[in-house]
């Protein structure tokens, strides 16, 4: 006898242009902007916000079921933070984010999970434009990815205000031009200790 083995079979849904739930495309004779397309198919909990290189005011004429379908259709990528998605062009690097309606000069800072100090640091520099002086032979380790918004100097000072409760917690300071970051470490006993 001959045994019958389990059957397995995948297959992909597509359903049809009726199934789909869409906006009515046109408006007084135009299509809606990406921007109104995009805030009528987000969920109402989540607040949208350019990158400013994004044409928000560009004429959106396809149906989208879903917000994620427009932005991958429309060549644009987008991260989650909390209860803001933030869009992008897909060829923007994530650190190179400006959001529109953000102070000028700011930007968003990143640092990823299990990062070290330096490599932030570096990063985040050339990015600025500011040198970065090593004066610690101490490495620091970030175990949470994390995002700052602001300038360079708003960024640092989250930054490094993050491990402030360490013993030896790195410190950084911007000279007055602001053209050099000189990183050192606290003598443990002083300063924010309690």
């Amino acid at each position: 006898m001959c045994s019958a083995a389990p059957g397995w079979a995948d297959f992909l849904y597509v359903p049809s242009e009726d199934a789909l739930p869409t906006l009515s495309l046109v408006e007084d004779g135009e299509a809606p902007t990406l921007e109104r397309v995009l805030a009528s198919l987000a969920p109402s909990s989540l607040t949208v916000r350019f990158d400013r290189r994004v044409e928000t005011g560009r004429p959106v004429v396809e149906p989208y079921g879903d917000w994620e379908a427009l932005l991958d259709r429309e060549g644009l990528s987008w991260l989650r933070n909390g209860t803001e998605v933030h869009v992008f062009p897909v060829w923007l690097e994530e650190d190179a984010i400006q959001l529109i309606g953000a102070d000028p000069g700011a930007m968003t800072w990143r640092v990823g999970s299990e990062e070290s100090l330096r490599a932030v640091l570096e990063r985040w520099s050339e990015r600025s434009g500011v040198d970065v002086l090593w004066l610690t032979d101490r490495r620091y380790r970030l175990h949470e990815a994390r995002m700052f918004e602001g300038s360079f100097e708003e960024a640092v000072g989250a930054l490094f205000f993050s491990p402030s409760h360490l013993p030896h917690a790195p410190v950084g300071e911007l000279a007055g031009d602001g053209g050099v970051l000189s990183v050192l470490h606290r003598a443990a006993g002083t300063g924010g200790d309690g």
